[in-house]
């Protein structure tokens, strides 16, 4: 069973949640947490949420306020939040969405339920950080995720500021999207601080699960490596897909599963049920 909210941030910036396993009452609930050009109903993220909910969890996914996802569920029609999104403002609102579920001020809820994290992509890093940063986390487990947010060359950070705006094709729908200066001068501010994966990766103290494609031409194997090594006596698992690409063999719309991809959902609830265990 799935419903669907709208939660209203401090800011007062609207993000639309789904809660799979709703009907679960007493169930961990693990929170997927969307990469860069990804949204909750991208792809794997509905099957993902029916798969953990058939295991006895729940799953929350939702939308950053400033993805670019308006009333369409499945389409870029918010370009001027995207170009406007920040590092910062997506913790912020990971943070608030973890804590609201927590209260129990979203779904209705009972307060204090047990939670774990699930991150892809810049999905992770922001999963990571906002796992170290939340107290309410039990566990945290990333797929393909990136080691930081600092990757552009230097000749590309030139023109950005010049410019004001970097053009970002997207390579499914053809759409030009545009990455706002705001989001550069944020993580410059916060890099050695609240935006600093490594750090964050290394206090957290708690169990985390790795989970990278070894063919993955978005983010190298080299970040789910450097974050296994950064998490120490924390690594749960560190599992290396071999061959596998940065969404593991998905596509969307979502046609249908595959090795790689039952893969890590095997993996991902074998270490669910290993740190966050279903009380039923």
């Amino acid at each position: 069973m799935t419903e669907n909210e709208v939660f209203t941030t401090s800011k007062g910036n609207r993000i639309n949640l789904s809660l799979y396993g709703f009907d679960h009452t007493d169930a961990p609930c693990i929170i997927y947490v969307h990469g860069f050009k990804g949204f909750k109903d991208w792809g794997f993220v509905p099957v993902t949420g029916q798969y953990l909910a058939a295991m006895g969890y729940r799953m929350l996914t939702f939308n950053f306020s400033h993805n670019g996802i308006g009333d369409n569920p499945v389409e870029f029609t918010e370009l001027e939040k995207f170009r406007d999104n920040t590092f910062s403002l997506e913790l912020s609102e990971a943070r608030e969405v973890i804590q609201a579920y927590h209260q129990g001020r979203i779904f209705g809820v009972q307060p204090h339920a047990a939670i774990g994290l699930l991150g892809h992509s810049r999905g992770g890093g922001i999963a990571l950080l906002a796992g170290q940063a939340s107290p309410e986390v039990q566990a945290v487990c990333t797929w393909a995720a990136v080691s930081t947010f600092r990757h552009y060359p230097p000749q590309t950070i030139a023109q950005w500021e010049k410019d004001g705006v970097l053009p970002i094709v997207n390579s499914r729908t053809g759409q030009v999207m545009e990455l706002g200066w705001g989001i550069h001068e944020d993580l410059m501010e916060h890099i050695d601080g609240r935006l600093n994966i490594e750090r964050a990766t290394r206090e957290m103290g708690k169990p985390l699960c790795v989970i990278h494609g070894t063919k993955d031409p978005a983010v190298s194997i080299e970040d789910g490596m450097a974050i296994a090594g950064w998490a120490g006596d924390h690594l749960s698992r560190f599992e290396k897909i071999q061959g596998a690409d940065h969404v593991f063999g998905a596509r969307h719309p979502f046609e249908t599963s595959n090795p790689d991809l039952d893969h890590v959902w095997q993996v991902t609830l074998d270490f669910f049920q290993t740190h966050l265990p279903n009380p039923s």
